[in-house]
Order: C-alpha cells, then sequence, then structure tokens
C-alpha cells in the first residue's frame, strides 16, 4: 500500500510478505536488514531521497559478503553533493566515501540525469568516482533505450548483489507533478518501466526504493498512483 506522506507499505502477515514497506529511516533499517535475512525484498517508499543512504545501510548490515553490489539508480540527480549535513543530494556520495574506506569498487550507475539539473561540479565529481549516467534525452526512443539496456545487462551480470532505487523526479513532470523539481523532458514512464524490469529480471535485486513523493504538491494523485504502480511492479516480480 502507498499511502500519502512518505508512505509505509502494510502487510496482513509481515513474516511471510516478500515486500515490505518501511518508513525512511534510522531504525527501520535494522528492520530491513532483518528482512532480508528472511528472504523478504524491502521496499522503502519515502520521501526525500536521503533515504538511500539508510537503505543502503541495511544492505551492507545483512549482505557484507556482496562485494559487487551493483546501485542502480532512476533519477534526474546525481545525488552526489557535499555538504555539512546529510540530505536528499548526497546519499550516494556517502555510500562513495563508505567504499572508498573499506577499499571497495562504488559500482554506481544512474538512468535519467538531466544535464541542466546538475552543476558541472556534480558531473566533474561522476567521471571521478567512476559513475557511469545515461541523459534523460538519450532515453527517449527504442534505440537510446535499447543501448543503455545493452550496458546494463553487463552491469548486471557482473554483480552479485542489486540495489534499485528510483527517484520520481526521471519522470517527465506531466507524468509525475508532486516532486521537488518536476521534469520539464524526463524519461517516460513505459522507458523506466522497461529499465525496472530489467533490473528485476535479474533475480540480483535485494533491496528497492521509490522516493521523492510529496502529496501537498502532487496534482490529482497523478504521482502517488505512478509510485503505487511501480511498487506493484517491484512486488509482483518478487511473487508477493
Amino acid at each position: 500500500a502507498v499511502e500519502q506522506g512518505l508512505g509505509v507499505g502494510e502487510a496482513a502477515d509481515a513474516e511471510d510478505a516478500v515486500v515490505e514497506g518501511l518508513a525512511a529511516l534510522g531504525a527501520p533499517l535494522v528492520h530491513l536488514a532483518e528482512a532480508m535475512a528472511r528472504g523478504s525484498l524491502p521496499l522503502v517508499l519515502g520521501g526525500g531521497h536521503e533515504m538511500a543512504w539508510g537503505t543502503f545501510q541495511g544492505i551492507v548490515q545483512a549482505r557484507p559478503d556482496a562485494s559487487r553490489l551493483l546501485v542502480v539508480n532512476l533519477d534526474a540527480h546525481f545525488d552526489l553533493r557535499v555538504a555539512a549535513r546529510a540530505n536528499s543530494g548526497t546519499p550516494f556520495r556517502q555510500m562513495h566515501e563508505w567504499c572508498a574506506e573499506r577499499g571497495q569498487t562504488f559500482n554506481y550507475r544512474v538512468f535519467g540525469i538531466s544535464r541542466f539539473a546538475n552543476t558541472q561540479a556534480l558531473f566533474d565529481r561522476a567521471h571521478a568516482m567512476g559513475v557511469r549516467y545515461w541523459l534523460d534525452d538519450s532515453l527517449q526512443d527504442a534505440a537510446g533505450l535499447r543501448d543503455a539496456q545493452q550496458a546494463l545487462a553487463i552491469d548486471l551480470a557482473r554483480s552479485d548483489a542489486v540495489y534499485l532505487t528510483v527517484c520520481l523526479d526521471v519522470l517527465p513532470g506531466a507524468q509525475a507533478p508532486g516532486v521537488s523539481a518536476p521534469a520539464p523532458l524526463g524519461v517516460p514512464l513505459a522507458q523506466v518501466e522497461r529499465l525496472i524490469d530489467q533490473v528485476l529480471a535479474s533475480g540480483r535485486v535485494v533491496a528497492a526504493d521509490i522516493a521523492e513523493l510529496n502529496p501537498s504538491l502532487d496534482r490529482d494523485g497523478l504521482t502517488a498512483r505512478v509510485a503505487a504502480r511501480l511498487a506493484a511492479r517491484i512486488a509482483r516480480s518478487s511473487g508477493a
């Protein structure tokens, strides 16, 4: 279920639920790790993308053996900012630092980056960190999507675990107006779903989240419906 105000999923029997919704975040990251230990696929619903740092901590707590963790983000923004306090723009920079401190590779792929919504400093930082990304204008047609999926297939095959995270501002503003920065172009929902389906079909997804829903900015509940559709897609893939 997707509820207004940084939705929380509920299951009639949490012990048997394959997909479990968790509030963002803090203590729930412990529950995320516990859900993974039970063989469930945690699905975190938000809220700002700062929750991704909590999801990541839950994953590495539950799967310390996942040395080849692939982070797949569908997002208009890199979220690699440097700031005095963690926020929705910093989670993937925090993950990079965590990996660097432990001598681990930071495998981060972003689909839907807007060249106009990220500073040159962020593009430079992404390049320095070895981040691979695809611009929103390259994912508008079948040919561009095919090229991205071919590269993604290679990355998925090389991973032993995948963290899938979707920021709703990757979508066109007309399809997802209830975000802090609606996209003038964005990646069409049908293209986003095909990328999500490919990631899920790998069988390597250990946790997922959907970020950036703000009901106070939504129009006719449209963004909430899109989020619910994506959540149901992820749940169905897991057998819930």
